[in-house]
């Protein structure tokens, strides 16, 4: 008889398992990882958000009145000295387009943007009291909205008091 020495090497069934293996761990690790990292760029989105709130309040302080923003280059926050630069807030954008702007002078001001890779968030900051009747509201600060994670109102994100 011949002796048969068993080959180096794995055999086929071995290797499926082994795919088989990384293929369920992949699946798990994913969807964990890009939760992860829209978690991230929210968070940065409105670190960012929050200077342009900060800007916004100085250039008040200063000026007695809010900015009206040209929202592709953020003057006159950037030449004002109120702002770095738009690079990096217009960086954080889906599109790198605001969604909404509004300012009302002394009254307050509000902007709404879509932050890039996390289609079904909304970004909102500014400050601004809404008067319906019976009760007034004041949003002030940096929030965050995203109806698909069952958020039924906006939930503030910038650590700021109110």
């Amino acid at each position: 008889m011949r002796d048969r020495r068993r080959e180096a090497g794995f055999s086929l069934v071995e290797l499926m398992v082994v795919v088989l293996i990384v293929g369920l761990l992949a699946s798990i690790a994913v969807p964990v990882l890009n939760r992860s990292l829209q978690k991230a760029n929210r968070t940065a989105t409105a670190a960012e958000m929050r200077h342009l709130y900060v800007a916004m309040s100085r250039y008040y302080a200063d000026n007695g009145s809010y900015a009206v923003l040209d929202t592709t280059t953020f003057e006159p926050l950037v030449s004002g000295g109120y702002l770095d630069d738009a690079d990096s807030l217009l960086s954080r954008f889906e599109g790198e387009a605001v969604l909404k702007y509004i300012a009302l002078g002394t009254g307050g001001w509000w902007m709404v943007i879509r932050p890039k890779g996390d289609a079904g968030s909304l970004i909102y900051t500014g400050q601004v009291q809404l008067n319906s009747g019976l009760t007034t509201v004041l949003w002030d600060g940096v929030y965050w909205y995203n109806a698909s994670e069952g958020h039924t109102a906006l939930v503030r994100i910038d650590g700021s008091q109110g």
